[in-house]
């Protein structure tokens, strides 16, 4: 379980660093009542994400599948700008080829399979927490939280989390970076641009609904 709680946080990783400006104009999305805004901290999503894995991750035999899903879902859409992260992912040759219509799928079905990943994943507890460590300026309007994955009788695992602010969204997670190693959803842009090459958008959209029915069948 521990290995794939890893792979979870590592799996919706972007190296986001060369994109950075363009990061800044990406799409608006819908402020979420009770949420923050400008005045939230960087650490507040990182905060809120962290607890609401350790929630699913202590009840998740009585949670099960559908109950994880339920309550990573609004928590893992509004902390995390799954827009972007997609927009990245797709990679800026196709993205401009697709219509509005298949851009917002795109981004729904992106977002789906990340949230149905981790309530995939994170299905058991074995005394885990995480700890706040720092935050530092990463420079072009991003801040990185440094965080780590306190693990009971092995070495803590370094997550660290880059952020915007966007105007009337407040701080969102554009990227995880586990240990500082290279993303797995930069591997995941290669397999989607090779796709398109090959089958199309058509492809890419069976793709992504056979990774999230995967998922769902364990």
């Amino acid at each position: 379980m521990l290995n794939s709680l890893i792979r979870a946080l590592a799996g919706l990783a972007l190296i986001v660093a060369f994109a950075a400006p363009t990061l800044a104009q990406s799409e608006a999305a819908p402020e979420t009542p009770g949420t923050s805004s400008d005045a939230v901290e960087p650490e507040a999503p990182v905060n809120r994400l962290h607890a609401a894995l350790l929630h699913v991750m202590q009840n998740a035999g009585s949670l099960g599948f559908e109950g994880r899903y339920e309550e990573l879902a609004p928590v893992l859409r509004d902390v995390f700008d799954f827009s972007a992260m997609a927009r990245f992912a797709i990679g800026p040759t196709f993205w401009p080829e697709l219509s509005a219509a298949q851009r917002e799928e795109v981004i729904d079905l992106f977002a789906e399979m990340s949230i149905t990943t981790y309530a995939a994943r994170f299905d058991g507890y074995s005394g885990q927490s995480f700890q706040l460590s720092d935050q530092a300026d990463a420079g072009r309007g991003r801040v990185l939280v440094r965080s780590l994955l306190l693990r009971p009788d092995d070495e803590p695992v370094a997550l660290d989390y880059v952020l915007i602010r966007e105007e009337g969204q407040g701080w969102r997670i554009i990227d995880v970076l586990l240990d500082g190693s290279v993303s797995e959803l930069a591997r995941q842009r290669a397999e989607y641009t090779a796709v398109l090459r090959r089958q199309g958008y058509d492809g890419l959209v069976a793709a992504l609904e056979q990774a999230i029915d995967r998922r769902r069948q364990g």
